[in-house]
């Protein structure tokens, strides 16, 4: 039997063994395609539900609710949502607590730190009974992109200390082979590791690579440079910051196969897909309600850009209701004309990682330095990582409850070094604000080595 076959059939079996699972995937498939009257319905009906729980069960809701004179009785139609206040990182922060519904167990949350575009580390929770909806939600995903469910794919991201065990170098055969997966760690790219991956890829053949933009982009420009054979996938996934028609152009050229971008977050992962026939985004309207506003919250036509603003319809552990995740998009003109029924938004402006290179060779994913700063979210109002040379990188901290700077910079430096080594001196400088770039974008890791 064909391998890949057999993959696809083995994670087949494992969703007709788990019948909510595969409700879900079917669901969410044939969603995609029903009218935008019953599209509509179904976020009317899934709003007014989370937005009357929100006010029962969670006390920052409830307030905020009375506050502006709303009822979720009173809501009939989706414009009515615009009569409930933006929800801010900082509100998140400062209310955290009051969010979280006080009628889950805590086995149902799934702690998970995060940032976004401005620096500013972000505790929230998700709930543990959405992940067969996530699951759908990926494999609507990666079936769009072409890729068949049980896709062997190459993820290039990056793995902490503690999950390195999944680097495709530790031949870990449950993994690659049972579960039909693999990792290159974007925290440890050389051009060692580069070409040890593509020479692997060869053997392991992998239908879908899921990746940081600039991570991808790095291994192509290898590729380019050293003139390197490798295996072409269905599909690659950029995900995590904006790709530029460079980035993107190189990438398909280098790997021969169409590059697609997904939108989501740590907040709220599977918020729109790329459509296979333009480049705009079809947004997972069943289970989350997008929004795009001026700064009072206010609706803007299609094709006018502003903030993008996120109602998550799954997780009640933590309601999140008009998000307001500091991205820009717009929604598209026109409708797409590939069959799908869910609304589109164009590319969203973002964040943005840079890859930090030192003298020996390595290269290393920004993200690297926020996932740490990330777990800061008393400690650190806001950071930016800036590398200035090979050598020498400054660590901008907007402090917040911070009771032992020495302390907090030494744990920094563990993590730092484990990564850098001795190849970087690091400055961590306290600052009362961290300005933005030129263009208007919070740069949170920068690096001025090209």
């Amino acid at each position: 039997m064909n391998r890949n076959i057999f993959y696809s059939l083995f994670y087949l079996k494992n969703l007709i063994v788990n019948p909510i699972i595969l409700k879900n995937v079917k669901e969410t498939w044939q969603n995609q395609y029903i009218s935008e009257e019953k599209i509509t319905e179904i976020q009317t009906q899934k709003l007014k539900k989370i937005l009357l729980y929100a006010y029962n069960y969670c006390p920052y809701y409830r307030k905020v609710f009375f506050e502006s004179g709303f009822h979720p009785e009173q809501f009939k139609k989706i414009k009515d949502i615009e009569r409930i206040p933006l929800l801010t990182k900082k509100d998140i922060k400062e209310n955290l607590n009051s969010i979280v519904a006080i009628n889950i167990d805590d086995i149902r949350k799934e702690e998970v730190f995060t940032s976004g575009t401005t620096g500013m580390p972000l505790k929230i929770f998700r709930d543990k009974n959405t992940a067969s909806r996530m699951t759908a939600l990926y494999l609507r995903t990666i079936k769009n992109f072409g890729c068949n469910i049980g896709a062997k794919t190459a993820w290039i991201w990056g793995l902490r200390k503690e999950d390195e065990y999944l680097d495709f170098r530790n031949k870990n055969f449950k993994l690659q082979f049972l579960k039909n997966t693999t990792w290159f760690n974007a925290f440890d790219m050389n051009d060692e590791s580069m070409y040890s991956f593509a020479e692997f890829s060869f053997h392991f053949k992998p239908e879908l690579i899921i990746g940081y933009v600039s991570s991808l982009y790095e291994y192509a420009k290898f590729i380019q440079r050293n003139n390197i054979k490798i295996f072409s996938p269905k599909a690659i996934w950029i995900t995590a910051e904006p790709a530029d028609n460079n980035q993107r152009e190189l990438i398909e050229s280098m790997f021969n196969c169409q590059v697609y971008s997904q939108y989501g977050s740590s907040e709220i992962l599977h918020i729109a897909y790329e459509c296979r026939f333009n480049k705009n985004l079809h947004i997972h309207a069943d289970s989350r309600f997008v929004e795009i506003t001026d700064e009072s919250g206010k609706s803007l036509s299609a094709g006018e850009i502003g903030n993008v603003v996120i109602t998550d319809l799954e997780n009640y552990v933590m309601p999140i209701i008009r998000y307001k995740n500091d991205d820009m998009s717009s929604f598209a003109k026109f409708k797409c004309n590939c069959g799908i029924n869910f609304p589109t938004i164009g590319p969203v402006i973002g964040r943005t990682y840079n890859i930090f290179k030192l003298k020996n060779g390595k290269q290393i994913y920004g993200h690297m330095f926020s996932k740490k700063l990330f777990n800061y979210v008393k400690e650190i109002k806001q950071f930016k990582v800036h590398q200035k040379t090979y050598d020498k990188i400054d660590v901008l901290i907007v402090p917040g409850e911070i009771i032992d700077r020495n302390k907090l910079i030494n744990e920094l430096l563990s993590y730092f070094k484990y990564y850098t080594g001795d190849e970087v001196e690091y400055t961590f400088k306290f600052v009362d604000e961290i300005s933005r770039e030129k263009s208007g974008k919070f740069l949170y890791t920068k690096s001025d080595i090209i």
